[in-house]
This record gives C-alpha cells, sequence and structure tokens, in this order.
C-alpha cells in the first residue's frame, strides 16, 4: 500500500491518484515524445499565471507581462509630459506677447519722464543763474536763447563764462555724471521755455510743455514724432522752431543804438567752422 502525496489517499500497488493523473503531462515518467510535435506553451499569460503547479513558463510570462506593463506606462508618461510641455508653451508665448510691449511701453514711459525732470531741473537752475547774475548788477534782459554750445547762443547779453561757473553748481548731470545738452528760452529775466537730451539717447524733455512718450513739444507749441524722419535731429527741430518763432516775432532785432555783425564778422564764442552769422544762428557743428 502506498499513499498519495497530494491528497494522502491509500492507493493499491500501481495505482496513480486521480489528481495526480489529472496535472501530470503526457510526457512524465521518461514517456517518449512522439517525433515532430512540438512543445506547446501557454498561449498566453493569463493561462501561465492561472496554472496551479508552477509551470516552467509561468515565470517567463510574468517577466513579459511585467516589461510590457513597464513600456506601456514609460509611453503613457512620455505622451503626458509632452502634453504639459506644449500647454506651457503656449502659455509662456501668450504671456510674451501681454509683457514684452507693457515692459517696451514702461521702459519708453520712464525714459520720458526722466528726460521731463531733468528739463523742469534744468529750467528751475537757469531761473536761478538769471536771478544771481541780476543779484550781482550784470545785464540779463531781453530775450535770447542761450544753450549748452556757445555758437548756438543768440543775443545772449552776458558773458558767458560766468554764467556757467553759477549755472554748474544748480544744473544736473546724467547717471555717469556728464552734462546734459539743452537750449532754453530767457524773456525778460525769466526762462520760458527749456529742452533737454542726453547724446544717444532718442527721448527729449521738454519744460513747462512736457513732452508725451514718444513726441517732443516745442517752443511754439507744436508736436513732433519722434519716429518720424527729418532731415536733422529732433532737437535740431525744436531749435529752429524757437528760433524762428522768436525772429518773427521781432524779439531779435537790434535797439537802435546796436548794429547787426556782418556776415564776415565772428560772432563771439563761435568756431572757426561756422565764421559767419548765418553759421551762427543756424549752425552747421554738431552738439555736444
Amino acid at each position: 500500500m502506498s499513499i498519495c502525496p497530494k491528497c494522502g489517499r491509500q492507493l493499491a500497488d500501481g495505482e496513480i491518484c486521480q489528481c495526480t493523473a489529472q496535472n501530470a503531462s503526457p510526457y512524465m515518467n521518461n514517456a517518449a515524445m512522439p517525433q515532430g510535435t512540438p512543445v506547446q506553451p501557454f498561449p498566453n499569460p493569463q493561462q501561465a499565471m492561472q496554472n496551479p503547479n508552477g509551470d516552467p513558463y509561468r515565470a517567463l510570462y510574468q517577466q513579459g507581462a511585467q516589461q510590457q506593463k513597464k513600456k506601456s506606462g514609460f509611453a503613457v508618461g512620455c505622451l503626458i509630459a509632452g502634453i504639459i510641455g506644449f500647454v506651457l508653451l503656449i502659455v509662456c508665448a501668450v504671456l510674451a506677447a501681454i509683457l514684452v510691449p507693457a515692459t517696451i511701453g514702461y521702459v519708453k514711459k520712464s525714459k520720458t519722464a526722466s528726460a521731463n525732470s531733468d528739463a523742469h531741473s534744468y529750467f528751475n537752475a537757469i531761473s536761478a543763474t538769471i536771478a544771481e547774475l541780476d543779484s550781482q548788477g550784470i545785464e540779463c534782459g531781453g530775450t535770447y536763447i542761450i544753450t549748452s554750445m556757445d555758437y548756438k547762443d543768440v543775443n545772449v547779453p552776458f558773458d558767458k563764462d560766468i554764467y556757467e561757473d553759477i549755472l554748474d553748481r544748480y544744473a544736473p548731470t546724467t547717471s555717469d555724471g556728464e552734462e546734459l545738452s539743452y537750449f532754453a528760452v530767457v524773456e525778460d529775466y525769466t526762462c520760458t521755455y527749456v529742452a533737454v537730451w542726453e547724446i544717444g539717447e532718442e527721448e527729449i524733455g521738454t519744460y513747462p510743455n512736457t513732452s508725451e512718450v514718444g513726441e517732443a513739444n516745442s517752443y511754439s507749441g507744436m508736436t513732433f514724432d519722434l519716429d518720424q524722419e527729418f532731415d536733422v535731429p529732433m532737437y535740431e527741430k525744436l531749435y529752429d522752431d524757437a528760433y524762428q518763432e522768436l525772429d518773427s516775432s521781432g524779439a531779435f532785432e537790434p535797439a537802435e543804438d546796436e548794429e547787426m555783425p556782418d556776415e564776415d564778422e565772428e560772432a563771439p564764442g563761435v568756431d572757426e567752422d561756422a565764421a559767419n552769422y548765418e553759421d551762427w544762428l543756424t549752425g552747421d557743428l554738431e552738439w555736444s
């Protein structure tokens, strides 16, 4: 008598327990496998997973199924990451389209405000200088244009060196400590218009007719577009506007006991390259 190792049932000699026979391979017990008969693995991993006997193919199917799941998960992750990246790119493009123009506009507005502030400071500085010259008994009356370039001055009645020594105490400078370029209109001891700019910069500050962004207001009240192209720089246009306005009103007419300089006579402080009266007034030389 023998006992089945699986179910414990007593077996007759040579008897095979039914529980063992159901799960046994047809080719166990060294039975010969017919020639040409292929080994048939489980048809799919699910059947292998359901095999209760731990078939040798089961581990392979489990490993393959896990690898397949990993590949599928990686592909899904890549797809999600691509979608998120695309959405972020669109969001960044929209924000750039909104913020970049706003930032540029803010920078221009800030520069224009700074230029107008410099013009206001020069307006006060020139007014203070004229008042100090007058307190020293120096003649400051009349109508004239005074500038950062001597050859552009018109009808200035006093010594420019004394004026500049006083102005340096009041006038503002650039962030690099350089002096700004300017011209101012003075009428009857009062500064009535100032234009200030920094060489190499587009913005021009004016006072009291303050400039708007992208514009420059002239002495006569005209508004010039900074983006418009002219034959001369914008500060030259503003200077010419002030000169023509004052000249047409007769403000530059000499007194009865004064004489206009001859055409060949060099005006005070004028450069040798601008040695006639027309060059002195219109200024063929560059500002500095």
